[in-house]
């Protein structure tokens, strides 16, 4: 299975040193630049494979930006462009958002019991 995941299940994981229960959940992880960016610092784990965005999904996340943030945004975008059905967000609002772009939506929490 493939996922697109935002920057609080990264760091959300690397906080409890468990980054590696994304590789073993799934068979490719992917995270958009913006979400790298707001990372600060916390290192990704070999398996992550950062995706940029299209020109198009670069505007369209500049338009839609409001109450959710960027990386949330670029989350659902690149999954929409490269066809994953998975994304790993936790805020409500971009979990609600994710579900009526089509999008099956899992937490942090979900992954955590995803890898027992």
């Amino acid at each position: 299975m493939q996922v697109i995941c935002n920057s609080s299940p990264l760091i959300f994981l690397s906080k409890i040193d468990r980054l590696e229960l994304l590789a073993c959940c799934f068979n490719q992880v992917w995270v958009p630049e913006e979400v790298v960016s707001e990372l600060k610092g916390v290192p990704l784990p070999e398996p992550i494979q950062v995706k940029s965005l299209s020109v198009e999904g670069r505007g369209f996340v500049a338009g839609a930006m409001g109450r959710l943030h960027r990386g949330e945004l670029a989350v659902m975008r690149l999954a929409q462009e490269n066809s994953v059905k998975w994304v790993l967000l936790d805020d409500l609002l971009a979990r609600q958002r994710a579900g009526r772009m089509g999008l099956k939506v899992m937490g942090t929490v979900g992954l955590l019991l995803l890898a027992n």
